[in-house]
């Protein structure tokens, strides 16, 4: 029975795949796929690490530049717009707008003005106070002098950033710079040379005030001097009588000069006015190379230096002049040459002859000297150019910044 059941299930049909598996020839091994390998732990937490950082590299390798480029860009522009409100501050004052009034010709003017009255050679010589002048000179002296004391920062400087060529606000920083180089650039005109031209303006008009009181002086002196002669002209001037073929014959001559002629007969008046053109010399000569000496602007310096010679010289000169004035007698002269001479001096000595030509000469000395160095035909001209010229720059400097101010 055991048998039978056994028999029978041994019978039994067999599982469909067991029957493939036999169909091909017997049983084979089941098809299994193959195990995945996990990555090692070391691995895995530097990959973790690493493509962040690669990441974040690769990003600020490209961000940070831009980043820095555009806060130095803005910084170079905040500090750029800062100084310029200061700059705009201190160059807005009133004082700027003083100095670009000046009239750089007002010197010039009254100068000449009073120039033309010193040098009258009439016979009463008058020279007047130098008014408009001294306004001249004060004005532009408390105007620059006013100006030396502006707060002057320099102009404002933009950095250079590198590649901030694509910020906005450094490009229009950097258009305002360049606009604005003109208004700049003068303001350095008037930090550096207002001083300075305070300075030329306060020496000429220093010695042209000095100037003026000698001329004055020497003026009153010529008058005292010219008030001493006894002839006037026209009139006959005996200088002897001398006897000719045993008659007394009076000898004299014409006075042609148009100040007149002094006495040649009576010592008295003749030391009168010896005494008188010593002063005028002491004031005309000496004083005036004192003048070149002690007040002269320093830009003249070697021209004056060689006008205190040639005043020295024509002192001495007129010194001589008016000794033999003092002691010469006319009368030691032959006849003829009081009469050849006597036309052309009123003193009929050499020593007169001598000074009169020196002053000629100096005249074409003062000329040549002038018109070497400053192409200007005599000290009166180069000074009124020097001063001109220094105020003539501070003035066009200012100028130009009130002109470039926004309306």
């Amino acid at each position: 029975m055991h048998q039978e059941r056994l028999k029978s299930h041994k019978g039994m049909a067999q599982p469909s795949h067991e029957r493939d598996e036999m169909s091909k020839g017997g049983p084979q091994e089941r098809m299994v796929p193959p195990p995945v390998h996990s990555a090692p732990n070391g691995l895995r937490l530097v990959l973790a690490i690493g493509v962040p950082l690669v990441l974040v590299a690769v990003l600020a390798a490209v961000f940070v530049p831009t980043w820095v480029q555009s806060t130095q860009a803005q910084a170079a522009t905040d500090d750029y717009f800062s100084q310029k409100r200061a700059w705009t501050k201190a160059y807005h004052d009133p004082r700027v707008d003083d100095l670009a009034a000046l009239d750089p010709a007002a010197f010039a003017k009254a100068y000449a003005q009073l120039r033309a009255h010193t040098d009258d050679t009439s016979a009463t010589r008058s020279v007047p106070p130098a008014v408009e002048l001294a306004q001249a000179c004060s004005d532009a002296t408390e105007i620059l002098a006013a100006a030396t004391a502006l707060d002057d920062p320099p102009p404002p400087e933009l950095a250079q950033v590198a590649g901030a060529e694509t910020s906005e606000p450094y490009t229009a920083a950097k258009a305002d710079r360049d606009g604005s180089a003109r208004a700049y650039a003068a303001s350095r005109v008037i930090t550096n040379a207002t001083d300075p031209a305070r300075t030329v303006v306060s020496e000429a008009c220093a010695f042209v005030a000095a100037q003026n009181d000698l001329d004055r002086d020497a003026a009153d002196a010529w008058n005292a001097y010219v008030d001493t002669f006894a002839h006037r002209t026209g009139d006959r001037v005996p200088i002897r009588t001398v006897e000719r073929n045993g008659t007394m014959t009076r000898l004299s001559v014409d006075c042609v000069w148009e100040f007149g002629c002094p006495s040649f007969t009576d010592m008295d008046e003749r030391r009168k006015t010896a005494d008188a053109w010593d002063t005028y010399v002491t004031v005309r000569h000496e004083r005036a190379a004192a003048l070149f000496r002690d007040q002269c602007p320093r830009p003249l310096a070697a021209q004056c230096s060689a006008l205190r010679s040639t005043q020295g010289k024509l002192a001495r000169l007129g010194l001589e002049r008016g000794e033999a004035l003092r002691t010469e007698d006319p009368a030691d002269r032959s006849d003829e040459d009081l009469l050849e001479t006597g036309d052309l001096t009123p003193e009929l000595t050499d020593a007169s002859y001598d000074y009169e030509t020196a002053v000629e000469d100096s005249a074409s000395q003062e000329r040549e000297l002038f018109e070497n160095a400053w192409h200007a035909p005599s000290l009166n001209e180069a000074l009124s150019d020097l001063v001109s010229n220094a105020v003539s720059l501070v003035q066009r400097a200012a100028d130009t910044i009130r002109e470039s101010r926004s309306p």
